[in-house]
């Protein structure tokens, strides 16, 4: 017998076995057939940067209809929605030249989420928070726009870590049954800037840093 038809067999069954077909569910306890919807998030008063609120909920809203096996429907109809805050959005000082131009920049965005029966109110998942460095370079004509291809990298994540840790298999976590927050990320060619080139950089600003509510935390950066 060839060789060839049992690899591509093998093949075959390596493939299924990665999840590819299967998708995230609602959790066990909840009926099937239920509906999610995705809620704006509530941006901290002290946060200056706007607009976040909807393009985190299209992101949320988009990664939901990828990889979760539940219909989505409006939030003011859905049983089940998916309740956040954005806690945080911080420029980082940057890396700078002798010139004092700014060659290297990013930004840190931080977001919990639960879900929520909307008829009751009440937390079917708990409140999960997740923090996203993406960095990105400097220069004139590109901090604007690169800045902005930043924040969507980062948003993007969040909302992949956020549906994961809400859909995903609470059992997962230790013998408690509690999720264990992920490790924080220490490889990347984004990572912060260090505290020495920050030394001739302008102050860290814009969005303070929030207390986060109790629950699973996750700290990664989003590649460039």
């Amino acid at each position: 017998m060839s060789p060839r038809p049992t690899l591509i067999a093998c093949g075959l069954l390596l493939f299924a076995g990665c999840g590819w077909n299967t998708g995230l569910t609602l959790p066990d306890d909840l009926p099937e057939g239920a509906t999610v919807g995705v809620e704006f998030f509530i941006l901290r008063e002290d946060i200056p940067v706007r607009d976040l609120e909807p393009l985190l909920q299209s992101q949320l809203t988009e990664v939901v209809s990828d990889l979760v096996h539940a219909r989505l429907a409006s939030p003011k109809n859905a049983d089940y929605v998916i309740r956040g805050r954005i806690l945080e959005y911080r420029r980082r000082g940057g890396i700078r030249n002798r010139a004092n131009q700014l060659l290297e920049s990013g930004v840190r965005i931080v977001a919990s989420a639960e879900l929520v029966e909307r008829a009751s109110g009440k937390t079917v998942r708990p409140s999960t928070t997740v923090g996203i460095w993406s960095g990105y370079t400097a220069g004139p004509e590109l901090a604007i726009d690169n800045e902005r291809a930043a924040r969507d990298r980062a948003l993007r994540q969040i909302a992949e870590t956020l549906v994961l840790d809400l859909f995903g298999d609470p059992a997962a976590g230790d013998a408690s049954g509690k999720a264990k927050p992920r490790p924080e990320s220490a490889s990347g060619s984004n990572a912060p800037p260090r505290a020495a080139s920050e030394a001739a950089a302008a102050p860290e600003g814009e969005g303070s840093a929030a207390a986060p509510p109790s629950g699973p935390r996750s700290e990664v950066r989003a590649p460039f």
